[in-house]
């Protein structure tokens, strides 16, 4: 935890102001809170008690990224600090795929560096049997993702399962963009079996006419 904290506020010092220390801060917290209760390797955790405790520890710390993360200004200086934590070689909660998806989605976000080492992570995660951490991926890949990854989200999608479906429909339009991707889920729409999801695409596609 104190490598970390160093990592972030060698930057901070020079050029950030309140309101980045204090989503910083939120951040380190929550962290500091899901290290003392040994998430770093979550999901290899001992039992479902500690996957369950780890989950809604691992969760704070996600919202705690994205709170703030495009109010208050000082991107700049925020992208500093998600590179450095997705950099950072100490053991803790960051380094857990459910906390590591999203910072991977947060410097495709940015659009200030390179994605390949991202993309290859996320890749790794799309058929995750853990649902949360499937979610995760298939939220980072629409910003990380390449054309290449169109293939994998489509038979995600039409696996219809239950929440991971909807998931892959919102990567696909964030990955193709709306206009792009309105033919392509209009002919998956088509073959589907669930009246939920189809309803959900429709519902996506309306929003852009």
């Amino acid at each position: 935890m104190k490598n970390i904290s160093t990592l972030f506020f060698f930057c901070l010092i020079f050029t950030g102001t309140s309101s980045a220390s204090q989503w910083a801060d939120n951040i380190l917290e929550n962290v500091a809170k899901a290290d003392a209760a040994n998430c770093a390797y979550y999901p290899k955790v001992p039992n479902l008690d500690r996957q369950f405790v780890c989950e809604e520890l691992l969760i704070n710390v996600s919202n705690a990224l994205y709170k703030n993360w495009l109010n208050g200004g000082e991107k700049d200086i925020k992208t500093k600090a998600i590179n450095e934590w997705w950099n950072a070689e100490s053991v803790s909660s960051l380094r857990s795929p459910l906390v590591r998806l999203h910072l991977a989605a947060l410097i495709g976000q940015s659009k200030l560096n390179r994605t390949e080492e991202q993309l290859e992570y996320v890749r790794k995660f799309l058929r995750s049997d853990n649902e949360l951490i499937q979610g995760a991926a298939l939220a980072a890949i629409g910003w990380v993702g390449e054309s290449d990854d169109l293939k994998t989200l489509i038979l995600i999608l039409e696996s219809e399962q239950e929440g991971i479906a909807e998931k892959s429909v919102l990567a696909i339009l964030k990955l193709l963009g709306p206009y792009k991707s309105a033919k392509i889920l209009t002919e998956i729409t088509e073959n589907l079996q669930r009246d939920s999801i189809k309803q959900f695409i429709r519902k996506q596609l309306s929003a852009f006419g």
